[in-house]
């Protein structure tokens, strides 16, 4: 795993974690990969989440890129940003082109896309949609630009 390098050693642990922890399996279409979230892990991105909350009390406008590994993280940040009507946006692509850019990125684990493709938006209301396939970076910008001008 490419954060067990880098983070404390308490983190990681196969089988049982405080922190975070990866597992790699075979599921039906292939190799998977799940995290899953110990108390440790669960505390920090509790952390994140009200530090976010704390940058939006302060008067601060946010655009924050975050998978949803853990579907109770989405009431958590709602909860946090509920003075702020925030907009949720999905980003997506279809699933063949999302595992083909996994296998060339090198910077994950294969099989995470496989795992979360559907189950990350699982519960989720999105005000906007945004297909990367089909859009270039500009125009994805420009696309989330003209909804958020047009929300105000």
């Amino acid at each position: 795993m490419f954060f067990e390098h880098v983070l404390p050693r308490k983190w990681f642990a196969r089988g049982k974690a405080e922190g975070i922890l990866s597992r790699e399996f075979e599921g039906p279409q292939g190799t998977e990969m799940e995290m899953t979230y110990g108390p440790v892990g669960q505390d920090l991105i509790t952390i994140m989440h009200k530090s976010i909350s704390a940058a939006l009390h302060n008067g601060n406008n946010v655009i924050l890129d975050h998978i949803l590994f853990d579907p109770a993280w989405h009431g958590q940040l709602n909860e946090l940003a509920k003075d702020f009507d925030p907009i949720w946006i999905k980003v997506t692509l279809p699933f063949d082109e999302l595992v083909r850019r996994e296998a060339i990125r090198k910077r994950a684990p294969i099989g995470y896309a496989r795992h979360y493709y559907v189950r990350v938006h699982e519960g989720v209301a999105y005000d906007l949609e945004i297909d990367t396939q089909e859009l270039t970076p500009q125009g994805a910008a420009q696309k989330l630009f003209d909804f958020v001008a047009s929300t105000k």
